[in-house]
């Protein structure tokens, strides 16, 4: 899969340029300066923020232009050997998590404030800090979200658990997730937004990932082959989004793999794999309703930790082989 090209700040500058002055009024202006912080969330001087701002509601949007690129840090000083490894840079992150998600008219997180103490954030709702002071998990679900994941999120080091489910976030699953401590992140869980696009390949970076769910979304195109290199994997949701193409056979590799769910809204070619066969942890298997064709093949029978199949509202053939306790609809 081709990778997608990270546009310049600049770039997005120059659009922020068009709309003052092929639009040249106060609203337009006003649309602009709020903008701009979400283009250059990089630049974390308050003071600075404020004068390109102000640039930019005075339509002097090439000095504006100017001053923000010079600032901005790159891709690999933001996600790599600058990465924070303090726990006050874990609650400045916070912070700016919140203000870059949450709409004026959202409520919720109203406990994440600035505060003197710099480990005040380990007592913030909906985290979990270890003996460090140092942020491992995130768990924010269910808060009517307006945006997407700021780029900001992969600067937390010594993540294990990512939850943000239900959120309304929109957009593509961001690259930047991929560094999110390759060593440390065990659970990776955007399900049920609005993220689009495909599937991000770069989610094989995180070698300790064991669940991952993007089930509830409107993700597209094929599954990716290279998902069956994460092989720490233990759950997998794709669940209910516009997937297509083959379901890959190479999936059948996650030895450790217990529950699978690629049903519901996708619409694959062909059928299933024999290969999933070899899925000798699997204990639910759920492909309703995803357009599969074909015979069911035998080798589900040696799925013998299996509990739930799930292959009803397909066009299968064939028999569902016995030998363990299964719950399966018509297929």
């Amino acid at each position: 899969m081709p990778q997608r090209a990270q546009k310049p700040i600049s770039h997005k500058l120059d659009v922020l340029a068009h709309q003052v002055t092929v639009h040249p009024n106060p609203r337009a202006g006003q649309r602009v300066t709020h903008k701009l912080p979400l283009y250059i969330h990089h630049v974390t001087d308050e003071p600075l923020h404020a004068l390109l701002a102000w640039l930019l509601a005075q339509e002097n949007v090439e000095q504006a232009r100017e001053i923000a690129v010079k600032t901005f840090v790159s891709r690999d000083q933001l996600v790599g050997e600058a990465c924070p490894t303090t726990h006050s840079s874990d609650y400045e992150v916070l912070l700016k998590l919140k203000s870059s998600m949450m709409g004026p008219q959202v409520s919720g997180l109203e406990d994440w404030k600035h505060y003197l103490s710099p480990t005040t954030h380990c007592s913030f709702s909906r985290v979990s800090c270890d003996h460090d002071s140092r942020l491992i998990s995130l768990n924010v679900s269910n808060i009517p979200l307006f945006s997407f994941i700021p780029l900001e999120i992969g600067l937390l080091n010594k993540l294990v658990n990512l939850t943000l489910a239900a959120d309304n976030l929109t957009g593509m699953l961001l690259m930047e997730m991929a560094n999110l401590t390759p060593l440390k992140l065990e659970i990776l869980d955007t399900c049920n937004n609005n993220f689009s696009g495909p599937l991000p390949t770069e989610l094989v970076n995180l070698k300790n990932l064991k669940h991952l769910c993007l089930g509830g979304n409107y993700f597209s195109g094929p599954i990716p082959d290279s998902y069956s290199e994460i092989q720490s994997l233990e759950f997998l949701d794709l669940n209910g989004n516009s997937l297509t193409g083959k379901i890959p056979a190479r999936l059948g590799r996650l030895k450790n793999l217990k529950g699978l769910f690629v049903g519901y809204y996708n619409a694959f070619e062909g059928g299933i794999p024999e290969e999933l066969g070899s899925l000798s942890s699997l204990q639910r298997l759920d492909m309703a309703n995803c357009s599969l064709i074909g015979e069911i093949p035998r080798s589900l029978s040696l799925l013998k930790n299996l509990e739930a199949l799930l292959l009803q509202i397909n066009r299968l053939t064939g028999r569902i082989w016995a030998g363990h306790n299964c719950e399966f609809g018509d297929v």
